[in-house]
């Protein structure tokens, strides 16, 4: 509760500094709650079926144990100690001591691992060391870890996440976990994933490293000493057209025209984290009715439709 309070605390004062605080990188609170919700599995196991669904599954179980010897009163003790016995294994398991704090440093470590083995140039979402150090350890040793905050970084702080988890309906040993992030902005991020606690935390990890490194269109790029502004397509970020006819169409509609073959190199080099594009397994549109296939580099990526045979092709607009 008090945990509850302190985090309401904080969104409140994040909320205050929204109007006088501009940041690139987004900077969270230093750690991420978990609230245990309903026990999906249990209410699986008790509506997952009719009533006579239930009825005839028990009476099959208490038909084979008295083919195997026992009598109808052993049949129905033996049933009830197995019950009671799943019963108070499955709340042991349910209590979730310490499982909160689990979640939270899988996936910080998670979202950690994939920004070292993707090196971008740049981080755009980092957990704030709202403490100095010393007062860290200082903290550790009189409390239970709770973080604590400095008014004076405050004003750092883009944001906080929060998530639930419950035991997925699968009754398999699966969490199904849902992670929020709030932005003092008023922007508001949800992702989900089910399955067992280290593969949802390393899912959820992907996802928010995928949607805060990937750049928003429009944005500003440089080519040397010259700016040029992505657009992304006219109803998405990846445009798609049926012909390269068409993608150039839809940019000149919007006062924009498609990339060269150049820029579609520089795009690619640059990557899909650090401001550019992947370019592989899609046939991106070039002006003249060409096409961009980044596979087919041998001689040249620049092809007429006819070499590729595609069905569709990616495109963004460029200003």
């Amino acid at each position: 509760m008090l945990q509850r309070v302190a985090f309401m605390t904080v969104w409140a004062a994040l909320v205050c500094t929204a109007a006088s605080t501009v940041q690139a990188a987004t900077w969270l609170w230093p750690t991420v709650p978990f609230v245990r919700g309903s026990d999906l599995c249990q209410f699986q196991d008790a509506f997952g079926q009719t009533r006579s669904a239930q009825a005839a599954e028990l009476t099959e179980r208490v038909r084979r144990l008295i083919e195997v010897g026992a009598t109808a009163s052993e049949a129905q003790q033996l049933l009830l100690a197995m019950e009671t016995q799943l019963d108070q294994q499955r709340q042991l398991a349910a209590r979730g001591i310490g499982l909160s704090t689990t979640l939270e440093s899988t996936f910080r470590a998670q979202l950690d691992s994939l920004y070292r083995q993707r090196l971008p140039a740049s981080r755009n979402v980092a957990f704030l060391n709202s403490q100095d150090l010393n007062d860290i350890l200082l903290h550790l040793k009189v409390s239970s870890g709770d973080a604590l905050i400095k008014p004076a970084y405050l004003g750092r702080l883009s944001g906080l996440a929060w998530g639930t988890y419950s035991y997925a309906p699968t009754c398999a040993g699966d969490l199904l976990v849902t992670l929020h992030v709030e932005l003092k902005t008023g922007e508001s991020s949800s992702f989900q994933s089910a399955g067992k606690p280290d593969q949802v935390m390393g899912s959820l990890a992907e996802q928010v490293f995928g949607y805060f490194q990937k750049r928003r269109f429009p944005y500003d790029i440089l080519i040397g000493e010259r700016k040029l502004t992505l657009l992304g397509g006219p109803g998405a970020a990846i445009g798609k057209a049926a012909t390269p006819q068409a993608a150039e169409r839809a940019c000149s509609n919007m006062s924009a025209r498609l990339p060269t073959a150049e820029e579609y190199d520089h795009l690619s080099c640059l990557g899909e984290w650090n401001g550019g594009l992947d370019l592989c397994k899609k046939d991106w549109a070039l002006a003249g009715g060409k096409v961009f296939a980044d596979d087919l580099r041998n001689p040249s990526p620049v092809r007429s439709p006819s070499e590729v045979n595609a069905t569709e092709y990616a495109f963004i607009c460029v200003r």
